[in-house]
């Protein structure tokens, strides 16, 4: 293989992982699992600083490390955010929940269109 055809392929595995990552985190509010959203957001705290991500590489660390405390410091908000109230679940179908924001904006087009 050429040089150019190495860093190509190179490249693309580094895209390849950054999709991925991107969606684990997706998989994490989708199941509204608690650990995967966590460690998505491990992954995804390596992108914002790689791409310098000014305001998320500032706080999405600080985040991380605020969720994971919560196990020891609130160990009911803790086991709350566990059962599945890390995101909005409105249907028994599986892998449909969604984030709190998400939810909010469903809320607020309701409110605002007409009836």
């Amino acid at each position: 293989m050429a040089e150019t055809e190495i860093q190509e392929c190179n490249v693309q595995g580094n895209d390849l992982h950054r999709v991925e990552a991107i969606l684990f985190f997706v998989a994490a509010t989708r199941k509204a699992d608690l650990e995967l959203h966590l460690q998505a957001g491990e992954q995804l705290s390596k992108l914002f600083f790689a791409f310098d991500r000014i305001k998320y590489k500032r706080l999405w660390p600080r985040y991380i490390a605020d969720m994971h405390d919560l196990r020891t410091k609130h160990p009911k908000t803790w086991e709350e955010l566990q059962a599945g109230s890390i995101a909005v679940t409105k249907t028994d179908i599986p892998f449909a929940s969604i984030g709190a924001d998400h939810a909010c904006e469903h809320l607020n087009k309701l409110m605002n269109s007409p009836v």
